[in-house]
């Protein structure tokens, strides 16, 4: 019986450490993935902010402004 009480225990242990197990997979995912998401984004702002910067230098090279302000 003692041996019995002892294996359930391990087992509902063990259950519990493998759910935390997945949660903690699933949330370093989630964490992975939004951390990639966020560099993609910034990126594609960046790209955006650098191309709409060298266009400005070139109109300014081109005819001494920087367009419309």
């Amino acid at each position: 019986a003692k041996n019995l009480k002892i294996i359930i225990q391990y087992i509902q242990m063990h259950a519990c450490f493998r759910v935390k197990f997945i949660l903690l997979i699933i949330f370093m995912l989630a964490f992975i993935f939004m951390h990639t998401f966020r560099r993609l984004v910034l990126c594609q702002v960046n790209f955006i902010v650098r191309v709409d910067t060298h266009k400005k230098m070139f109109q300014f090279a081109k005819d001494g402004s920087l367009g419309p302000e």
